[in-house]
């Protein structure tokens, strides 16, 4: 087998697994794919295409629970999160590729380490400054890195929310930063027709990713997935800083 195909199968099992997390979830696309694919493929060109394909798994799951949608949930973090994008991506043409790749090591570690803290040790606020701040700083993540999950999940695995609740928060959140992202990246030029064309052959992974992790959500126990994508994502990072 060929080293070219051996990426294309790497890749494509990279954002099946990356999806199918998004769709048990609610989150975790960015995360496990660019703890992934910079194992393989340049690591600004992942951060970009990572940014496309989140549009196409949040907005899918984000149908599935779109009746459980709130505005009040979703609207100081997201104009937090307008703020921060620009600065993201800014930060993305301006850095080498191997500091990116080590920053992204350290991101998730740093979102792992808050997943796996036991919830009564995490400080109970709820107001909307924190949501703002929290949407800003995930706005610069995902800007720069394409995982601008951990800030706002961290706000909203404070709030007192149902799962349907919670998971039409994060979707609409990001669906809404990844579209964001995808118009100013156009703006810079950063989207080329080779990060195009990975798009088109990607996509079926990822739309049988995230239909079969949307059948699956509820059928898995989510805090036991949780922790197995947690263990997976640190391996990874570590491997990310390491290598």
């Amino acid at each position: 087998m060929s080293e070219s195909v051996v990426l294309v199968v790497a890749t494509l099992a990279s954002l099946f697994v990356a999806s199918f997390t998004q769709g048990v979830t609610g989150f975790g696309f960015g995360m496990v794919a660019m703890a992934l694919l910079p194992l393989f493929s340049d690591v600004r060109q992942a951060s970009i295409i990572i940014g496309i394909f989140s549009l196409v798994t949040t907005g899918s799951v984000l149908l599935s629970v779109r009746r459980h949608f709130a505005w009040r949930d979703y609207l100081w973090p997201t104009l937090g999160m307008f703020g921060g994008i620009p600065l993201g991506v800014y930060a993305l043409v301006l850095l080498d590729g191997d500091v990116i790749r080590r920053l992204v090591g350290v991101a998730i570690l740093i979102a792992c380490i808050q997943m796996l803290l036991p919830s009564g040790r995490r400080a109970r606020v709820v107001s909307w400054p924190w949501a703002l701040a929290a949407g800003f700083t995930s706005g610069i993540l995902g800007g720069a890195f394409g995982i601008g999950g951990p800030p706002v999940i961290a706000y909203a695995s404070l709030q007192n929310w149902e799962s349907p609740r919670y998971k039409a928060m994060l979707c609409s959140f990001f669906a809404t930063s990844n579209l964001y992202r995808i118009i100013i990246m156009l703006g810079a030029g950063l989207i080329t027709r080779e990060i195009a064309v990975r798009f088109l052959w990607g996509l079926p992974a990822v739309l049988i990713g995230v239909m079969a992790g949307i059948a699956m959500f509820g059928r898995l126990s989510r805090d036991s997935f949780r922790r197995i994508v947690v263990v997976t994502l640190i391996v990874l990072a570590l491997t990310l800083l390491v290598l």
